[in-house]
């Protein structure tokens, strides 16, 4: 029989031979890193299917979600930074910005649950790479906005599902059917850093521009990176014929066992 046995068992366990060993709570300290590494980067037992490619590329995965959540949170941020040069271009006090937090709000209450469904249905790929697309547009548009209604409109309603299409929702479907169980909470907690990765590195990177370039060319620029970024995603159709005979394979052999 097997038996298994945790970090605290291991790190008590003495071997003939050895001498005294520190105390174990002077061990765990020093150990935990590793034993973190050793988690993220074990083999599952099980077979599992990943949504994209195969399992050697589950840090590639992690690291293009956490580009795309990088991405999403500069949806808000770039915005509510930009809300006194934008109030000063359109001659509109800054309170006049609440009625586009509003919508932005409202729609994203409305937008979420559809973006959880049409994660569950099409795929978190398909959602994340629109969501990509319509941040595109949504930037496009607001660096050419001629009143601030129109601003304002764009913003609460673009914006909001171009973020909700970016958030924690499908990002979190990916974790799930690309991660194995036992590995998911940790990669789920690397893919949803990306928003407060967001908040801490752009914001300062826009105040910054703001004191050399207008905010209408940051908004440009924002939207050209959204739109490489969309074409240079991996299409989620691209390979579905390799992906349907992987689920067949996988299936045969589960019916085996």
């Amino acid at each position: 029989m097997r038996v298994s046995v945790g970090l605290s068992e291991r790190v008590a366990v003495r071997r003939p031979g050895e001498g005294p060993r520190p105390p174990r709570d002077r061990l765990i300290p020093i150990r935990f890193p590793l034993e973190v590494w050793r988690f993220a980067c074990r083999k599952s037992p099980q077979k599992v299917l990943p949504v994209v490619g195969s399992r050697d590329r589950s840090f590639w995965i992690t690291g293009v979600a956490v580009l795309i959540s990088v991405m999403g949170s500069s949806v808000k941020n770039t915005v509510q930074v930009s809300f006194e040069p934008m109030a000063e271009s359109y001659g509109e006090p800054r309170g006049a910005f609440a009625l586009a937090t509003t919508m932005f709000a409202l729609t994203i209450a409305v937008a979420s649950p559809i973006v959880g469904v049409l994660s569950d249905t099409l795929g978190p790929l398909v959602v994340l790479r629109s969501g990509l697309v319509v941040s595109a547009g949504m930037f496009v548009s607001l660096s050419f906005a001629q009143n601030f209604v129109l601003l304002a409109v764009l913003y609460g309603t673009l914006g909001a599902i171009g973020y909700a299409s970016l958030s924690y929702i499908p990002i979190g479907v990916l974790a799930d059917r690309a991660f194995p169980p036992e590995r998911r909470g940790f990669f789920y907690a690397l893919l949803t850093n990306g928003t407060a990765l967001g908040f801490i590195l752009l914001v300062p990177l826009w105040i910054w521009l703001e004191s050399v370039t207008t905010w209408q060319s940051v908004m440009l620029a924002l939207g050209a990176s959204s739109s490489s970024c969309s074409s240079r995603f991996p299409s989620p159709f691209a390979s579905s014929n390799r992906r349907r005979a992987q689920l067949r394979t996988h299936n045969t052999v589960a019916s085996a066992e």
